[in-house]
């Protein structure tokens, strides 16, 4: 049974009774206006206004590691620079093509293709500093449509210290541990990453629901 529309003031509340009226249930499916709302669709891309933006480069791709030599040997470590963090991103979490249906109906493909699109969306690092590209330590969120980073915090170097002390150190290759689903959580060592003190960064996930 679907609640009645009611006023409220409460935030906590007013998203309580919004799931109530928009969620999906046993006997049917969520209400609604039974068609797409083009014009009225929210911005696929989350951005956070007046963030700090960086931009990552799109290096090409190298000729090695090769695929087949993954399975006979350990591929070497690569240094964290601009081009390793702007690779990793580009070919884990980036746009790989848009398509359109009609004039003003277009939607864009991510570079990791998904069953029922429950691949990632959004994405986060938290990083040290990173020759050419980061100077200081911080939370940055990843800009899909722009390919860049975003400046969520600086942290102090006794903040870094404290994370980054758990981080295994990369000993070739990359690095990763994963929960899927619910805000999925990597430990890249991102083509064999490694940091200051052989320590790699983390990326952090969120996967659509």
């Amino acid at each position: 049974m679907i609640a009645p529309m009611t006023t409220h003031t409460d935030p906590l509340d007013i998203v309580r009774h919004y799931h109530q009226r928009t969620k999906h249930r046993p006997e049917r499916y969520a209400a609604s206006l039974g068609y797409l709302d083009w014009a009225s669709q929210p911005d696929p891309f989350r951005r956070f206004e007046g963030a700090p933006g960086v931009d990552l480069p799109r290096p090409p791709l190298r000729p090695a590691p090769s695929y087949d030599s993954l399975f006979t040997s350990t591929p070497q470590a690569a240094a964290l620079d601009a081009d390793t963090v702007g690779r990793l991103l580009l070919h884990s979490l980036a746009l790989s093509a848009w398509k359109q249906v009609g004039p003003g109906q277009s939607w864009s493909l991510r570079i990791n293709p998904s069953s029922g699109a429950l691949h990632p969306t959004e994405g986060y690092l938290i990083s040290g500093p990173v020759p050419g590209l980061i100077d200081a330590p911080g939370v940055f969120h990843y800009a899909p449509f722009s390919h860049q980073l975003e400046r969520r915090a600086t942290l102090s170097d006794a903040q870094w210290t404290a994370l980054s002390t758990d981080l295994a150190p990369v000993e070739g290759g990359c690095h990763t541990g994963t929960r899927p689903r619910d805000g999925a959580r990597l430990d890249h060592g991102g083509e064999g990453m490694a940091g200051p003190g052989g320590r790699n960064a983390a990326c952090s996930r969120r996967c659509s629901q």
